[in-house]
């Protein structure tokens, strides 16, 4: 997978993740300390001008949503319907 894949993978995972608590963007945003607009450019469904997150706030991302960076890293198995979590 290249790095535009799993940035698109690890975002996928925590909007799905927010969907699953019931969190919204805004949310997170304030519980790891960026604004909405930061952290849209990163976990946003749009692919043009997407930013990938860094490790640091892969971690303080995935505290807040109680799961491991690397669960977040996963890419969903083939058979998972969209929005599903990740393969275990």
């Amino acid at each position: 997978m290249d790095a535009s894949g799993l940035a698109s993978t690890v975002a996928a995972n925590v909007r799905a993740e927010l969907a699953r608590h019931g969190m919204t963007a805004q949310d997170l945003a304030t519980a790891i300390g960026v604004t909405p607009f930061y952290l849209g450019r990163r976990i946003g469904r749009q692919q043009r001008g997407a930013i990938a997150i860094d490790v640091d706030e892969l971690e303080r991302i995935a505290a807040v949503l109680g799961v491991t960076p690397e669960y977040l890293l996963r890419a969903p198995s083939p058979a998972s319907p969209p929005g599903a979590p990740p393969a275990s």
